[in-house]
């Protein structure tokens, strides 16, 4: 016998780590910093500082010479107006037969000498970066005491976010816990006894099969029997012969053996 009952809910909460009371959930985490900012407009944050983000190309300057021994190295200062060190050039690029540039340090596998134009910035404060002319200025840290949203401040230097409250689980004082496959599921506790062909008689339970009670008679039902007849020879006198053609009957004298009847 078989029977289902309501499961008991957990009572509402909030979950680990959280405080308050069910319906009203926070939790609690220290406050960051903001993003730091560039406070020059037409700039913007590139590493640790801000740099104007409009293209000014270098200014062509003085022509020069330079004869330097192997290896030429980034760092080496041309002699005259030179402006440039030997390096990467402001495309970003070695000269011909050059290795590099490596951490923009171009090296030179001989002793060569070569005729270059220096590349100057007319923005007095300006550096050739990437190609071009870029003014670089302090960025402004970011404030303290920010809460990444949807966290907002509490007053008291944290930051403060609501949360739900704990997922509610179900369970059973007795018998088993069962989830059906419905939407939204419906929680019931599964218990089961013996069964007893009359109120109030001896119970009983089945090894295998479905409980069904006659009358007064109580049963296991292991389903349908499985019906046929099979069919074969038999002997009306004597016995039947190992191969089943003949019967044979025991005499005194030899006499013709009987020929066996199928009689189902």
């Amino acid at each position: 016998c078989a029977a289902n009952g309501p499961a008991t809910a957990s009572v509402a909460a909030c979950p680990a780590g959280a405080t308050g009371l069910a319906g009203a959930c926070v939790v609690t985490t220290a406050a960051g910093t903001g993003p730091a900012t560039c406070p020059t407009a037409g700039t913007a944050l590139v590493g640790a500082v801000c740099q104007t983000t409009a293209t000014v190309a270098p200014t062509a300057g003085t022509s020069c010479s330079l004869t330097l021994a192997a290896p030429w190295v980034s760092g080496v200062t041309a002699p005259a107006n030179c402006f440039l060190t030997y390096g990467e050039d402001i495309n970003a690029a070695c000269l011909p037969g050059d290795t590099g540039p490596v951490a923009t340090v171009c090296t030179d596998p001989g002793t060569v000498t070569t005729s270059t134009t220096s590349f100057v910035c007319v923005v007095a404060g300006q550096a050739i970066i990437a190609g071009n002319c870029v003014t670089s200025s302090a960025v402004t840290a970011g404030a303290a005491g920010v809460c990444a949203a949807p966290s907002v401040a509490n007053g008291l230097g944290a930051c403060r976010t609501n949360v739900a409250n704990a997922t509610t689980t179900f369970s059973c004082a007795a018998g088993t816990l069962n989830v059906s496959a419905a939407t939204p599921p419906v929680n019931t506790c599964d218990t089961s006894s013996g069964f007893s062909a009359t109120a109030g008689g001896v119970l009983y339970s089945c090894a295998a099969g479905t409980p069904a009670a006659v009358g007064t008679d109580v049963l296991c039902d292991l389903g349908a029997a499985t019906s046929g007849v099979t069919t074969g020879p038999s002997c009306a006198q004597g016995v039947l012969s190992a191969d089943a053609a003949s019967c044979v009957v025991a005499v005194a004298a030899p006499v013709a053996a009987p020929v066996p009847a199928f009689t189902g």
